[in-house]
């Protein structure tokens, strides 16, 4: 297996894995994720291969492409609370289904940690999604642990009865840096992000007018 940089020739390719991708997130995840392509074009990623701070790779074997990973390199300088740190972020990673369990996800993470390493970055991170099939297995047996994490409440919601209201809910909860997404057949929004404080959600939403159950 090799791992190279990626050219233009690659780009096609890379869109049509990531439409896979989506795919799959939209299976494990039909609240959250659209089932409708991918995040980046075949000609949003012929720009990216001119940015200088991200780096897109392709595996190949005798010639045929196997897979890809998009990544960042992220310099944390001079923030108020965090010290100055280099950061090799993985954006994203992906294996033709019959490659996989075979070594070429393995051997893909060992070249990128390598190229890291050769960067002189402090640390190798990721985001990862918890559900059934997801990649947290993967990761974890190349040695990735947990950071932090994202959480998230599902809060059943009285009163609700349109679209209008439904907005209303999401820009009151997204004012508190939060991600949101009402369900308005169950009467219940998904509430996602870090120090979730119920007690401050539930008020917000019932100054609206509504009911939290």
């Amino acid at each position: 297996m090799v791992y190279r940089k990626a050219l233009k020739s690659d780009c096609l390719f890379i869109s049509e894995c990531l439409k896979d991708i989506l795919s799959l997130h939209a299976k494990g995840r039909t609240d959250i994720f659209k089932n409708c392509g991918g995040k980046y074009t075949a000609d949003d990623i012929e720009k990216m291969l001119n940015e200088k701070d991200i780096h897109i790779f392709v595996a190949e074997e005798s010639g045929e492409k196997l897979g890809y990973a998009i990544c960042y390199y992220k310099e944390i300088k001079n923030d108020p609370v965090l010290k100055d740190r280099t950061v090799f972020y993985l954006d994203d990673l992906y294996v033709l289904p019959k490659t996989r369990g075979k070594g070429a996800g393995n051997g893909f993470m060992e070249y990128l940690f390598e190229y890291a390493k050769s960067l002189n970055c402090r640390s190798f991170e990721l985001n990862v999604w918890e559900f059934d099939g997801s990649a947290t297995p993967f990761y974890e047996k190349c040695g990735m642990t947990t950071q932090r994490r994202i959480m998230e409440k599902i809060i059943k919601i009285e009163g609700m009865s349109c679209q209008h209201c439904s907005a209303r809910v999401v820009k009151a909860i997204e004012a508190f840096g939060l991600k949101c997404q009402v369900d308005l057949a169950k009467g219940e929004a998904k509430i996602s992000g870090e120090n979730i404080d119920e007690n401050v959600l539930k008020e917000a939403i019932e100054d609206l007018g509504f009911t939290v159950k």
